[in-house]
């Protein structure tokens, strides 16, 4: 039996394209926590080259749930192929990686538990999707309206900041942001499910085709021809991950928030007060390394008045990752929150009172790590901070 996945994805034989130099290995941040050249991708690519068993060789031999772990311990961030010398598409191949582990039975618990979820309610938390806008409670009357009106935006929320209580004012304050900017969007509401995006991180790429299929149908009902998002999950699954994984055109233009921001605030279409702050910039991996989305997100702080940026002293392709992506959060904890405590640290030594990221899962997962490591440090995402300076 062939190894499907890498396969299908054109990666077979990109194990025997790494000349095991070990660039990948010094920037790997679960390399740095951990030292097991294992953990490293330069030494769980020469174990797939063991288990492919030749160059031309595609016979399946075992997985070990050992090396199942390996491929899990990993944010996904893209740090290594930035630095790859072999120009390897890294993270292609630990997506496939991830889906042949899914064919072979050898996910780890929580990736099954989304796969169970969104089979159930389409979204990746087994909430009724009808709730799909408790997030708008105290702001309903300006939102209900929007839902499934026809518009050339949309806004789309994402499982994360729609059912997470304690981030539900990342989509507050992007509504208000919309609204004074007199933007005209629709909102999906219990008819936009998951991105799928966690699905294919949990190694279950195929399982997002339905919901790819459903929500894009759902935004051509609806005449839109912009779909704007806060999350860098979604934006990445609606940018990148549908046509090139799933071979899906979205047939519509997909713009990070981010990006939409950019161009109201120079299009002088927001008034803002001025307000004294010191705040540096976290790059998500997502929209950074993975999006090519530097620039926008530093021109809106930039233009914020009372704002002093300052820039940690990793950023843009070379930001260090905040540890809560590639599900790491889900299947190792406490690898991902010594992850971001290293870079919190990065924050406060440059002497930034407040970090703001771009990426509603960096936001979630910094504000908790701060809180349990007692780092003073207040996290934002970009829509927060830009909101609370709205004249």
């Amino acid at each position: 039996m062939k190894l499907s996945m890498l396969e299908h994805f054109n990666m077979a034989s990109e194990p025997w394209v790494c000349s095991q130099c070990g660039y990948c290995r010094v920037i790997c941040p679960v390399f740095d926590q951990l030292a097991w050249e294992s953990t490293a991708p330069r030494g769980k690519i020469y174990y797939m080259k063991l288990l492919l068993g030749g160059k031309h060789s595609l016979e399946q031999r075992p997985f070990s749930d050992k090396f199942a772990e390996r491929v899990f311990q990993c944010t996904l961030c893209g740090h290594c192929k930035e630095v790859c010398q072999s120009k390897i598409d890294l993270t292609k191949l630990w997506t496939a990686t991830r889906a042949e582990l899914g064919n072979r039975g050898l996910l780890p618990p929580p990736a099954k538990e989304i796969d169970k979820a969104v089979l159930k309610e389409n979204n990746i938390f087994s909430m009724p999707n009808s709730e799909r806008t408790i997030w708008s409670m105290m702001i309903e009357e300006q939102v209900l309206p929007r839902i499934n009106k026809p518009a050339k935006i949309a806004y789309f929320i994402g499982c994360v900041s729609a059912f997470t209580g304690r981030i539900a004012s990342i989509p507050e304050s992007t509504v208000r942001i919309l609204d004074s900017a007199g933007v005209n969007y629709t909102i999906l509401g219990s008819d936009e499910w998951c991105c799928g995006h966690p699905l294919i991180l949990a190694g279950k790429t195929f399982s997002a085709n339905r919901l790819a299929e459903h929500n894009l149908r759902k935004l051509k009902e609806l005449g839109v021809e912009k779909l704007v998002t806060n999350c860098a999950g979604c934006y990445l699954a609606f940018k990148h991950e549908y046509p090139t994984l799933l071979g899906i055109d979205p047939e519509i233009e997909i713009e990070h928030f981010s990006q939409f921001l950019s161009s109201q605030v120079n299009g002088g279409r927001l008034k803002f007060k001025p307000r004294t702050t010191v705040v540096t910039y976290h790059d998500p991996c997502e929209i950074g390394r993975l999006g090519g989305i530097y620039e926008e997100p530093r021109q809106i702080l930039e233009n914020l008045p009372g704002v002093k940026l300052l820039e940690m002293p990793y950023n843009r392709e070379r930001s260090n990752c905040c540890g809560g992506g590639g599900l790491l959060k889900a299947t190792n904890r406490n690898l991902s929150f010594n992850i971001a405590e290293k870079r919190l640290k990065e924050a406060e030594e440059i002497g930034a009172a407040n970090i703001a990221t771009a990426c509603v899962a960096c936001k979630l997962h910094m504000t908790d790590v701060a809180a349990e490591r007692c780092a003073k440090m207040a996290v934002y995402d970009i829509a927060e901070l830009v909101a609370e300076f709205l004249a």
